[in-house]
């Protein structure tokens, strides 16, 4: 698996295609960002699957079965012309914690869609170990110092401590 660093993907037009044969793409319930990040997760669900020939889980739980684990992918979208650094956070929402998978692996993408970061993985007993939990109205400090007021309770660590 992934280690030391993000790996950086080129979105080709297979992974597109790919992406929107695998769902119907309607709001999922409780969507913050009401249907959105749905193509995104999609696109980071078959590039996972394919580099590592996964078994695709069509669960609500997770996504992926890889070497019999559950496996969910947390793709988050960041503004074009921003350069992903290990020092972003992989986040969880608190309402997305009733998910039943062994490990997540946090991707990122740009809202263009034409290049994947995989940041890493993590089993999840780990990330709830090692992540802060913020709750919706309380602040937050990104790695450039400036603070923001979290909209939503959620979990973040680090880019850069997941494996």
């Amino acid at each position: 698996m992934i280690k030391n660093g993000m790996t950086k993907i080129q979105i080709t037009p297979y992974h597109l295609k790919e992406s929107l044969d695998l769902y119907e793409f309607k709001v999922l319930k409780g969507s913050v960002t009401k249907g959105e990040g749905n193509r995104a997760g999609a696109i980071g669900e078959v590039v996972i699957r394919d580099m590592y020939n996964a078994v695709q889980a069509y669960d609500f739980h997770y996504d992926l079965l890889i070497g019999g684990e559950k496996i969910e992918i947390k793709t988050k979208i960041y503004t074009p012309g921003l350069i992903p650094n290990s020092n972003w956070n992989a986040s969880v929402l608190q309402s997305s914690m009733f998910q039943r998978c062994d490990k997540y692996v946090f991707c990122l993408i740009p809202k263009n869609y034409s290049v994947l970061y995989i940041c890493g993985w993590i089993t999840k007993e780990r990330f709830m170990k090692e992540a802060k939990y913020f709750k919706r109205g309380s602040y937050s400090t990104n790695y450039d110092g400036t603070r923001w007021k979290v909209p939503h309770d959620i979990w973040m660590m680090p880019i850069n401590k997941l494996d």
